[in-house]
């Protein structure tokens, strides 16, 4: 067993070497909690040399093997912060190293009750079960102290990061996900001021048999939840497995990635037609902040788009709107006369 531990605790001792090595700076090294967890886990080591009559001191330091569980918060490392599997990979991992942790350093302070690892694991899952049959119990004070920590521990950690992960499900939305082909292999964006009979008209131009696009998607990108007029809109026959909404900012650009704008056959930028006339200019302004965030998002991408003010076109044009019509297929779509200069009648 020693020669097992020793080989163990020689790949430890490598691994910390390696990470002060591979360190940008040794003030670096020093300053990770990670650092000073490996240190203290080797710290038994000292226990091969000390003589037998320090046997209180041996066990004390060999509780500190225990710490050597915590190396596994690197694996949540793979998931990305604040994201639902980041809180998924911390609740097993509190679970996981509560449960384990507290089954070897029990067995370390109670070895006549728990003979073996299995038998301590075994009390350690009746307990935090609530289940306690009772067939084992710790025999000394010090025991009976530490699985009372033990109790308080899971009952703290456990619903708390439970909680979290429950807050972080409450906040998930459908319109939050990446843009995903339903059917087709193709699809162009919407975004602007989206509203329910802006959409309709797009989509019942769009999707017309004459313009050759019934075979590619819409993803939309509103900046709002869709409301119900909308949402029946796109629960209906002609959306359903056509459209895709997605709650987002053209601005943002990580809205952006997730409609894959760079991948879409075009991108339109649509108008409020509702506006009165004295919000025209201030509408139009904003269209053209949103044309050159695509734009610079994607110097490929066809943008086409829609304002209220014939005058503003030229501003369009600067900032990165395409000129022309859509082409596909030998057919062409665009908003109006003109994809750009499409005024209100």
């Amino acid at each position: 067993i020693n020669a097992e531990y020793m080989g163990i605790s020689a790949f430890f001792v490598v691994d910390l070497l390696m990470s002060a090595v591979f360190s940008p700076t040794l003030r670096c090294w020093v300053t990770k909690w990670t650092t000073w967890v490996d240190i203290v886990s080797l710290l038994p080591l000292i226990t091969f040399v000390l003589p037998t009559k320090g046997v209180g001191v041996v066990r004390v330091f060999r509780l500190l093997r225990v710490l050597r569980l915590l190396r596994a918060y690197r694996l949540t490392y793979l998931t990305e912060s604040g994201t639902l599997a980041r809180e998924i990979a911390l609740l097993l991992y509190t679970i996981v190293i509560l449960i384990l942790g507290s089954a070897g350093f029990l067995q370390m302070i109670e070895p006549i009750m728990t003979s073996t690892f299995h038998d301590s694991l075994y009390f350690i899952l009746t307990t935090v079960a609530t289940v306690g049959y009772g067939d084992i119990a710790p025999d000394t004070t010090f025991g009976r102290v530490a699985v009372c920590l033990f109790i308080l521990m899971s009952a703290i950690l456990i619903p708390l990061r439970a909680h979290m992960l429950m807050d972080r499900l409450a906040v998930r939305s459908p319109y939050a996900e990446m843009f995903q082909h339903r059917v087709h292999n193709k699809h162009v964006v919407v975004t602007g001021l989206i509203e329910h009979r802006g959409l309709h008209t797009f989509l019942t131009e769009f999707f017309h048999t004459a313009h050759g696009f019934t075979d590619c998607e819409v993803c939309v990108l509103g900046s709002d939840v869709p409301e119900k007029q909308l949402r029946l809109l796109l629960e209906g026959k002609m959306a359903i497995q056509r459209v895709t909404y997605l709650q987002g900012s053209p601005m943002d650009l990580v809205d952006l990635g997730r409609a894959r704008v760079a991948e879409a056959q075009a991108v339109f930028i649509l108008t409020n037609k509702q506006l009165r006339l004295s919000q025209r200019q201030e509408s139009d302004a904003e269209i053209s902040l949103m044309t050159l965030s695509v734009r610079k998002y994607s110097s490929e991408v066809p943008i086409l788009v829609q304002i209220t003010l014939t005058r503003n076109a030229p501003v369009l044009y600067d900032v990165g709107a395409s000129r022309g019509r859509l082409e596909y297929r030998n057919t062409h779509l665009g908003l109006g006369a003109d994809p750009i200069a499409l005024t209100l009648k």
